[in-house]
């Protein structure tokens, strides 16, 4: 199951990570709404704490350690 919740205009994002069928890794995501910019919206943010619970399930399984960006082989994109 999938819970989020707001409290002070950030929203978190509680989300499980499977892989064929096993558990993988669980996290929470946050992002901010910002009252002021008009193209936000709720479901903006909602969607930016999903990507930031995906990235932090992520780090469970060490990818982003093995995607750096840093490197001679990406730097001219």
């Amino acid at each position: 199951e999938i819970n989020t919740f707001v409290k002070d205009n950030w929203l978190m994002y509680d989300g499980v990570l499977f892989i064929r069928g096993m558990f993988v890794a669980r996290a929470t995501g946050e992002a901010k709404y910002i009252e002021n910019n008009s193209r936000q919206s709720w479901a903006a943010v909602k969607e930016s704490a999903k990507s930031d619970c995906i990235v932090r399930c992520c780090k469970d399984l060490s990818i982003a350690s093995k995607l750096s960006l840093s490197t001679n082989k990406y730097s001219s994109f």
